[in-house]
Order: C-alpha cells, then structure tokens, then sequence
C-alpha cells in the first residue's frame, strides 16, 4: 500500500529561484524539487548542500489552491561576490581607471561614483529578488512506507526548522496535514480546499513542474 504524506506550503511570503544571478533572483511559480529537498534534508539535520538518500527518489505532486503573486524586495549583499566583482574591475579597467595591488580597492558597487575605496572598507552591491506573496501548495509527498514515516517524524520535530525556500520565510500552521494511505494524486484530490474550482496539480521533478491533472477537492 502507498502512504502519502502531506504538507501545506503556505504564508505570507515564500520563494523558490531556480535561475538568476547575486544581484538579481528570480522565483519559479510553485515549489521546487530541489526546495521541498532541501525543507525535509532540513528537518532531517542534513548539512547544507547535501542530500539524504531517502529523499532523492522520493515521488513528489502539488496542488495549487493558491498561486499568489509575484513581488520583489531588495537586499544589500557584503562582501560583493567575487564573479561579481571582477567583472565590475573589468569594466573599470575598460573605463580608464587604474588597478592598484589591492582588489578591493577597486571591485566597487555598481552607482558609486568614485573608484577608490577607503582602506579597510568594504564594497555592498544591490540585490533584487522575487517572491510569491500570499500562495498556498498542498504537497504529496510518496515513498517506501519507512521512509514516509521517518520522514513524518523528523518535520514533527525538525533538527533545522523549515522554511519555503528562504530562511526568513517560514511556513504558516497548519504545515504537516499527516499521513495517507493512498497515492498521492488520490490524496490530493480527497485534501479538503478552501478554493473554488479545479485546482491544478504538477508532478515535481525538477526546478518546474510537470502538469499532470487538475482535482476539484470538497470544500473545506
């Protein structure tokens, strides 16, 4: 028999990038492969940057009650990456300006008006970011019953606390809706909603997903 566990992706703020640069991030319109891996290695006390075996080949569907929108905020990022850097030197090579014997003399913030830096100071560059505001998945989350429950037990009680793709984005309660002992799909379209009409669902394998059906789950 599958057993599906289900999580409820949801609050004010949530953010699932899969392309873009240090200064300027995107966010995919729904979770993540690599995100949701990254919440249960999380809850797992996986380091970062590595993966649990039992997560990697585990079948993952979302359903999208609601898909938010998109907002951008903005971040000071220091130091300035070095990729970041040396191409801003570049330019100002190009520019006339001169190189000196030290870099952070000159791998400057993009705007800044002079090239020289006091010593001892360190260059900040702009970031732009989206994010989904006020989105809510259903996620299904299928594997071998074992690994379903240990996993179940580790979000209960997570050694890293979870987040929807960044750290100050946390999940609004109720986050873990339990386990089923159904195929994910049938549990999907069983989850009671609070949204009107057939909802899509995609199937995550990797950074976008795969459309797979659409559900008209009973009302909540």
């Amino acid at each position: 028999m599958t057993t599906s566990l289900l999580l409820r992706l949801a609050g004010p703020q949530q953010s699932w990038g899969s392309v873009g640069s240090p200064s300027y991030r995107t966010t995919e319109l729904a979770p993540t492969r690599t995100g949701i891996e990254g919440l249960l290695n999380a809850a797992l006390g996986v380091p970062r940057g590595e993966c649990a075996p039992l997560v990697a080949d585990l079948d993952i569907l979302v359903r999208i009650d609601r898909p938010g929108r998109v907002e951008w905020d903005f971040h000071t990022v220091t130091p300035v990456p070095d990729d970041v850097a040396e191409a801003r030197g570049r330019w100002a090579l190009l520019a006339g300006h001169r190189r000196d014997d030290k870099p952070i003399d000159w791998m400057v913030p993009r705007g800044t008006t002079k090239w020289e830096l006091t010593k001892g100071e360190t260059p900040t560059m702009l970031s732009r970011r989206a994010y989904l505001a006020d989105a809510e998945f259903i996620v299904a989350i299928s594997g071998p019953d074992e690994h379903i429950e240990h996993l179940h037990a580790a979000l209960r009680q997570p050694v890293f606390s979870p987040y929807l793709g960044r750290r100050a984005f946390a999940p609004a309660f109720p986050f873990i809706l339990g386990t089923r002992p159904t195929d994910p799909s049938v549990a999907l379209a069983e989850h009671p909603t609070e949204a009107e009409g057939r909802l899509r669902v995609l199937r995550i394998d990797g950074d976008r997903g795969t459309y797979v059906t659409s559900v008209q789950p009973n009302a909540a």
